[in-house]
């Protein structure tokens, strides 16, 4: 599960991309979000019924569910930069729960 959220109204000014959040080992819990993408408004796009549209250009063609699309904004430089939060909890792994029969 992911989220996207940009921040409106803000007069700061805008450097070249967004900065790195570093990692923070906070405990986890499974009802939890597990981590947040961070992106300027309306820099990104994503047009679920025509892909062809999605902005920026670099996207166009690519789908939410498809890893290439995510790779490019998490390697922009400019304003398109998807920032991702570290994992809540460390970068650690959710151990599975026992079978349910």
């Amino acid at each position: 599960m992911f989220s996207l959220f940009a921040l409106l109204g803000c007069d700061c000014p805008l450097p070249t991309a967004l900065a790195s959040i570093p990692a923070n080992s906070c405990p986890e819990n499974i009802g939890q979000i597990q981590r947040f993408f961070i992106v300027r408004a309306g820099n990104v796009i994503w047009d679920t019924a025509t892909p062809a549209n999605n902005v920026p250009a670099t996207i166009a063609g690519d789908t939410l569910d498809v890893v290439n699309g995510w790779n490019t904004l998490f390697a922009a430089a400019d304003d398109t930069k998807v920032i991702k939060t570290p994992l809540i909890g460390g970068d650690s792994s959710i151990t599975a729960g026992t079978a349910i029969t």
